[in-house]
């Protein structure tokens, strides 16, 4: 069996989604649809004495060409990266991996200047692949020619690439027409994820924080720590009176 899960580009990623790019054989970052204000392609959230805080990329809406995730621009004047930065120094001071992955961060986010939310995205992933000594096959869909939309998208993607199995989030269940998935012969699996629980300093756990947050007190640890979901296979078949 070849799988392939195919999601939009995060910024801060969290654990599920990391995971996720270690349970298939192809990631496809789907980058040619449209950002969605409110998603977390640009954004994501810290832990901080208050709770939970939103750190978010601005993007230059007006002047991208469009609202697709591969053509945002980001918006030069926010010195976005110094207060990002600024927010993980002093939120994670008090963490065991504090001085290590601090050093990650600050090479990251001034090692040069990035124009675009695709620059950011796959630097960002380069890091934490270079750094967790991991070497997934991740492809950009942008950088192909594809005709179709929605459910019909997924399933081109996974047959150009091979896969005869499909890889989604939970939510997908409210979205995917799996009918559509069984006349195509692929296998359709939902990633189920059991997010660990760990010691944070600032008291209550919170997760489905960025992966950062778990790194500050796992250090390289940390990618055996996330592995804690599974993969659920769809009972389309199931529901027809077939047997699985």
């Amino acid at each position: 069996m070849k799988t392939i899960a195919i999601s939009q580009p995060r910024y801060l990623p969290a654990c599920n989604y990391i995971e996720r790019i270690l349970l298939c054989d192809v990631f496809v970052m789907l980058d040619n649809v449209q950002n969605q204000r409110r998603a977390f392609e640009h954004r994501n959230k810290i832990r901080t004495p208050d709770g939970e805080k939103w750190l978010s990329i601005p993007i230059n809406r007006k002047g991208s060409k469009s609202d697709t995730i591969k053509d945002l621009i980001i918006l030069q004047d926010q010195e976005w990266e110094k207060k990002h930065f600024k927010s993980f120094e002093l939120f994670y001071k008090q963490t065991p991996y504090y001085n290590e992955v601090i050093n990650l961060l600050y090479n990251f986010y001034f090692s040069k200047k990035r124009e675009t939310l695709n620059e950011v995205v796959k630097d960002m992933i380069g890091v934490l692949c270079r750094y967790f000594s991991i070497k997934p096959n991740i492809v950009w869909a942008s950088n192909y020619e594809w005709n179709s939309k929605n459910d019909d998208l997924l399933i081109d993607i996974t047959k150009y690439f091979g896969g005869d199995a499909y890889i989604s989030g939970p939510n997908g269940r409210e979205y995917i027409d799996e009918k559509k998935f069984y006349d195509s012969n692929i296998k359709l699996l939902y990633h189920e994820y059991n997010h660990p629980i760990y010691k944070q300093v600032w008291g209550e756990f919170y997760k489905y924080m960025t992966i950062w947050d778990m790194m500050f007190y796992y250090g390289k640890n940390t990618i055996d720590k996330i592995k804690s979901g599974k993969l659920i296979k769809s009972n389309y078949k199931k529901n027809r009176g077939d047997e699985i």
